[in-house]
């Protein structure tokens, strides 16, 4: 039996132990927290790292085959470096895999004087590309990350060799989805004030929700809450910049796979479908009964996806 399966048979008898305490009776310490999230991380092959960019601190997760090709793992809005880590047992046996953690987000520097919108933080991560000596890269976004991707392929297609594209923002919706309706009403969901609000945001962005051990539930939750004035900053900045790739999408070179849970409740389906038009060379999958985040709601079909799409580039 291999190092890596060992670790991820024992990262989930770790997990399995967890859940079975109940959410009111015990709070672990944040080192028994990070101690979880560290073997998660090592069951896929990924150690943390950081660099720095300008004014910016950037962990990341990085593992895989050194010697193969590199794929780029870029999370969404108040997510995370861990948000792809399940899907990377899909890829971690032939691609090199980075995970950064977006500015503004997670571990990254969170200056409150910068302004979050979607060029400045591309150019961020342009950035971290360059630190990190990335070129040609496969790239995968999830929402922001996935404008996050196209901005970068238009800006700086050296540095994209194809996106695969996870629910991604970037387009007016033709069809408003439940969160644009809520934000256009004033109504922000990403800012709660109580672990049950906490509760109601995670059924609203994911229609298949993953087994996560109730402490663990707790400390998201916990994290989540403090971050609110935050993510409200963060989302003013967003939302009072441009927001809509449509016209420019024409001349975007890198082959692109959408990947759309058909239950998405913050971007609609129909932006998938306009992606999709808009694009010249890409394709696109929809995932029945899914929502915002494949990545943690079918992380495996997620990653076969990904790989076969990936391997058909590099073919």
């Amino acid at each position: 039996m291999s190092p890596l399966v060992r670790r991820r048979d024992l990262s989930a008898l770790l997990v399995r132990a967890v859940a079975r305490i109940p959410m009111g009776s015990v709070q672990l310490p944040p080192s028994a927290i990070a101690a979880v999230f560290d073997l998660r991380r090592r069951s896929a092959g990924l150690k943390r790292k950081q660099v720095d960019v300008g004014r910016f601190t950037m962990p990341y997760l990085e593992g895989g085959n050194p010697d193969g090709p590199t794929i780029v793992l870029i999370h969404g809005f108040s997510d995370s470096k861990d948000s792809f880590v399940d899907t990377c047992q899909a890829l971690s046996g032939t691609y090199r895999l980075v995970l950064p953690d977006v500015p503004g987000f997670a571990e990254a520097s969170s200056p409150l004087d910068f302004t979050y919108d979607l060029a400045s933080l591309t150019e961020v991560v342009a950035g971290f590309f360059e630190a990190v000596g990335l070129h040609d890269v496969h790239v995968v976004g999830s929402s922001l990350g996935g404008a996050i991707a196209v901005q970068l392929a238009m800006s700086r297609p050296e540095l994209v060799r194809s996106m695969s594209l996870v629910a991604a923002a970037g387009l007016r919706m033709p069809t408003p989805s439940p969160l644009q309706l809520r934000l256009d009403a004033g109504d922000n969901p990403f800012v709660v004030d109580s672990h049950e609000g906490y509760e109601d945001f995670v059924r609203f962005v994911m229609e298949k929700q993953p087994p996560i051990p109730a402490p663990i539930r707790r400390h998201l939750a916990q994290e989540f809450m403090e971050r609110a004035s935050l993510n409200q900053k963060i989302m003013g900045d967003l939302l009072d910049g441009d927001w809509d790739f449509t016209p420019r999408l024409g001349g975007v070179k890198a082959e692109s796979l959408l990947i759309w849970g058909d239950r998405d409740r913050l971007i609609d389906i129909s932006a998938g479908r306009a992606y999709h038009r808009g694009l010249p060379n890409s394709r696109m999958v929809i995932f029945h009964g899914i929502g915002h985040i494949p990545q943690y709601e079918c992380p495996a079909r997620t990653g076969r996806y990904i790989r076969r799409f990936i391997e058909s580039q590099d073919g």
